[in-house]
């Protein structure tokens, strides 16, 4: 697969228009050898500029950017004389030539560490420092399909009991849409793939397409029972209880409430965290127009065997092959207020993506063992 393309495009907000400075002394320069009675027609002077909301602008944009260089240079100790950095070039290529100074300063120190200059309705430019989880070019599909299983067999009552705890932290703070949700990718993608197929001719392609469109129905279907019998807030409520309870019997069962612990661990720990606060969509390029988003790789299916998982997994790696830029969850740190520690921490999303990737292993030796089926 081709490598993900690195972007370092800042957005700016700078102004292409010049500043005037005056001397040290703050006085306009004189042009004439001497004073003379006409001497005023040998002065250079400064244009008289009115007050205008562009000069407004770029005050406000040079006084919130360099209060959060001083603001950066503080916490991280860079030593940078804001002062000297703001009156050394006009503007804009004050604040060109701070942020890349800032950034090279950083970079020496912290190789992980973006810094960005972002603009909202609280600041006109702000530097901001962004570190960011690889989650590589994977999926992370997690099939109901084996929870339904043991719901039907009911063959082990406390890891199907655990099972629904795990999967109802994944839905309702974890947020990861289900393949009957309208409005989730997955959903999307199922129309698209019933629609492309809705368009062959041959005997045998529509026999293939008649045989899909029923695989499809049935996934929702089945995906909407499941969905609503872990929509009950007694899975959440029970999770310790269900966890402490179940002893595992088998090496795979072993494996399976290790997972059990980790995401008990993140529920315990942050109890309203959602994957999706992790990202910011066109953060780190806001220019690019070929995106892969999360919900594209991140989400309940129903299953790996059933014809779906293929067709979304195909589409996924002609996106990564076509150089689509892959968004990553993110830590952000603004310098918009002084900041007394640094906050870049992605513990949260490094434990999350890895723990799910344990369950979907974990669900396939499970799934394949004829006891739990």
């Amino acid at each position: 697969m081709v490598a993900r393309p690195k972007s370092n495009r800042l957005h700016e907000h700078a102004r292409s228009d010049a500043r005037r400075k005056t001397g040290d002394n703050g006085t306009t320069t004189v042009c004439a050898p001497q004073p003379t009675a006409d001497g005023f027609l040998y002065h250079c002077f400064d244009p008289i500029y009115p007050l205008t909301e562009e000069l407004e602008d770029q005050q406000g944009i040079e006084a919130d950017f360099f209060k959060s260089v001083s603001h950066l240079s503080d916490l991280y100790n860079l030593g940078l004389n804001v002062h000297q950095l703001e009156w050394a070039h006009d503007y804009p290529f004050n604040i060109q030539h701070s942020y890349q100074l800032v950034a090279d300063k950083l970079k020496a120190t912290q190789e992980d560490v973006h810094v960005l200059i972002l603009a909202d309705e609280t600041s006109k430019a702000t530097l901001a420092t962004v570190q960011q989880y690889d989650t590589d070019y994977y999926s992370y599909f997690v099939p109901v399909k084996p929870l339904w299983q043991l719901q039907k067999s009911g063959n082990n009552k406390p890891l199907t009991h655990l099972l629904e705890s795990i999967y109802a932290y994944l839905m309702h703070v974890s947020g990861l849409p289900f393949l009957s949700d309208q409005s989730s990718y997955v959903f999307y993608q199922c129309d698209m793939m019933l629609e492309s197929r809705a368009e062959w001719t041959g005997r045998e392609e529509r026999k293939e397409y008649t045989a899909f469109k029923k695989i499809v129905k049935q996934s929702r279907r089945w995906s909407r029972i499941i969905r609503n019998r872990i929509n009950q807030t007694t899975h959440l409520k029970s999770f310790h209880r269900r966890f402490s309870a179940f002893q595992p019997e088998s090496e795979a069962e072993a494996e399976f409430k290790a997972v059990a612990s980790a995401f008990l661990d993140l529920y315990t720990r942050f109890p309203n965290r959602s994957i999706w606060d992790s990202y910011h969509i066109g953060l780190m390029t806001p220019d690019e127009e070929y995106r892969i988003h999360p919900d594209q790789f991140i989400s309940f299916i129903w299953d790996f065997d059933d014809g779906i998982y293929d067709d979304l997994v195909q589409s996924l790696d002609a996106d990564f092959n076509g150089g689509g830029y892959v968004e990553l969850p993110q830590a952000v740190q603004r310098f918009d207020q002084p900041q007394p520690v640094q906050t870049l921490n992605l513990e949260f999303e490094e434990t999350f993506f890895t723990t799910v990737g344990n369950l979907i292993s974990s669900q396939h030796k499970l799934s394949s063992d004829a006891k739990y089926n």
